[in-house]
């Protein structure tokens, strides 16, 4: 009888291990999606996501937030969409760098403009040791910066 009960778990143990990775694997696909239409600008493809309870700050497995990717894809809309819906425009990705610094470096100055002035730590570095202020020198962005702030 122990050796019965010990195999049912056994195999409920396995079918459930089964199960998760399937559902690991869906909802990476999902993700997937949810990224492609924040990097195209899809608005009715993430307000449905948003709308059914998708984290805004959904991690991709580049270590990126939506709001980076719409703030480095130039889509000034999404970013609306993200920012209204709470995204965290603090986060760092997995170099410490931030939506705005992806913004700063691709030359989108409308976004760059936008997430400026949401509070974010301006003595905050990235991995290299960068603040907002030498990541915009680095990329001869410092002047449109400074502009910001006066």
């Amino acid at each position: 009888m122990k050796k019965i009960v010990a195999a049912v778990l056994l195999f409920l143990v396995s079918v459930n291990a089964y199960a998760n990775s399937d559902l690991k694997g869906e909802y990476k696909k999902l993700v997937d999606i949810f990224f492609d239409a924040v990097r195209v600008g899809h608005v009715g493809v993430v307000n449905e996501f948003l709308t059914n309870g998708f984290p805004v700050d959904q991690r991709n497995s580049k270590s990126y937030t939506p709001l980076m990717v719409a703030a480095y894809s130039g889509q000034t809309k999404m970013v609306d969409i993200l920012v209204a819906g709470g995204a965290d425009a603090c986060a760092t990705d997995k170099r410490g760098n931030t939506a705005l610094m992806g913004a700063l470096f691709k030359g989108e100055l409308g976004i760059v403009k936008k997430l400026y002035d949401i509070e974010c730590d301006p003595s905050a570095t990235n991995n290299a040791g960068q603040t907002l202020d030498d990541f915009a020198e680095m990329f001869g962005k410092q002047e449109f910066l400074q502009s910001l702030g006066s």
